[in-house]
């Protein structure tokens, strides 16, 4: 049985901030126009008709209370012909500045706020060469670096980004082995960037490497305002704005607009596909579970685990995946 490392110390609470396959936000700050309009949401709509008994039944809703009675009131309103409504169905149409990515190659880990990650180790999962590493890198991975591992009966590659590498290309590793440390970014809090393709597409380090294929689906705000509403109705009564707010991925996701459906609230199902064309062609596969079915049920924890067997405890914990936003003005 193959035994295998985690890529970063276990011995506290982690977070996979973003899941293999899924869609993936390509910019979480939230600048003062979509803040603004999201306040513009609560209080043209939800705060206008709270109290309204009528037209909250006629939704087919008790009230207001959660997101997901906002989320069908909001359906409601977009959807109601009365003139009434006309400038509330035109704000439930704006248009939105955040893009996502259609698909995301690897997990990314971190295990705490912002960029206080900085610094953390970062290590080998297997024994393996080096057939890459720099300290930038144009495909938005940032720093990297990537493996070639053999086994028995196996060989994969894997990739570590947004890190400072220790460690150049041609070298031994083994598992366990500090191959970097995490980098103080710039765009996004300070995490591990890790992926596994069962193909070498890391050929001179990015000449096959396909990137994040973006597309032009964006995050509907009146959607995501239903699910920060409690922030915003703070800001109007005490004037105090959020300085990041989070909300789960798997409703991240039902904020995507599909532009095949005439409402704007609908998710599309085609981005959450790990076993897409895209996943296929580059051999793409999910880091964690590619690992558990070559025979690791448990991975040692870096580096001591390598000596005395020691088990990230936590990892086959399920922990709700999240996607924070953060105010940029």
């Amino acid at each position: 049985m193959a035994n295998f490392v985690f890529p970063v110390n276990c011995d506290g609470y982690l977070d996979i901030t973003s899941s293999f396959g899924h869609p993936y936000p390509a910019d979480l700050n939230i600048n003062a126009i979509d803040f603004y309009y999201m306040v513009s949401v609560v209080r043209n709509i939800f705060e206008k008709y709270k109290n309204n008994t009528q037209i909250i039944q006629q939704a087919g809703i008790q009230n207001l209370n959660t997101h997901f009675q906002r989320i069908a009131f909001l359906r409601y309103i977009y959807r109601t012909n009365s003139q009434d409504f006309a400038k509330e169905r035109n704000l439930l149409k704006s248009p939105i500045s955040l893009k996502i990515v259609s698909f995301h190659p690897g997990i990314d880990i971190n295990k705490g706020p912002g960029n206080s990650d900085a610094g953390e180790p970062v290590y080998a999962v297997y024994d393996g060469v080096v057939i890459g590493s720099s300290p930038t890198w144009g495909q938005g991975i940032g720093g990297y670096v990537i493996l070639n591992h053999k086994g028995k009966n196996f060989q994969f590659f894997s990739l570590y980004g947004h890190i400072n590498p220790s460690i150049s290309s041609g070298q031994t590793v083994k598992r366990g082995t500090l191959i970097g440390t995490l980098s103080n970014t710039v765009k996004f809090p300070s995490h591990l960037h890790f992926e596994i393709s069962l193909k070498n597409i890391y050929i001179n380090s990015i000449i096959k490497y396909p990137g994040y294929p973006y597309n032009q689906k964006k995050l509907n705000l009146a959607y995501l305002a239903s699910y920060n509403y409690q922030n915003i109705v703070s800001y109007l009564t005490n004037n105090i704005i959020p300085s990041f707010f989070c909300v789960p991925n798997k409703e991240y996701y039902e904020m995507i607009v599909d532009p095949k459906d005439p409402f704007p609230y609908q998710a599309s199902t085609t981005l959450d596909s790990a076993k897409s064309a895209f996943a296929r062609e580059y051999g793409f596969v999910d880091p964690i579970e590619f690992l558990k079915k070559l025979g690791c049920d448990k991975f040692f924890k870096p580096p001591k685990g390598v000596e005395n067997n020691q088990i990230c405890s936590n990892i086959n914990k399920q922990v709700e995946n999240q996607v924070c936003f953060r105010r940029s003005f």
